[in-house]
């Protein structure tokens, strides 16, 4: 596992993040890493795709 300060713009990567980290949510809807799949879970751990 690597962190975000790690990686290149395009870079492929798997975020997974609780809806309420505000960060995640921007990176991935920014395109800063068009080559990740993105994951949300909300507070119920109920898993949502992103996109």
């Amino acid at each position: 596992m690597t962190t975000l300060d790690k990686l290149n713009a395009g870079d492929y990567c798997r975020i997974i993040s609780y809806s309420d980290d505000s960060i995640a949510s921007k990176l991935i809807s920014m395109g800063v890493f068009p080559n990740a799949e993105g994951f949300l879970l909300d507070t119920n751990h109920k898993k949502h795709t992103f996109f």
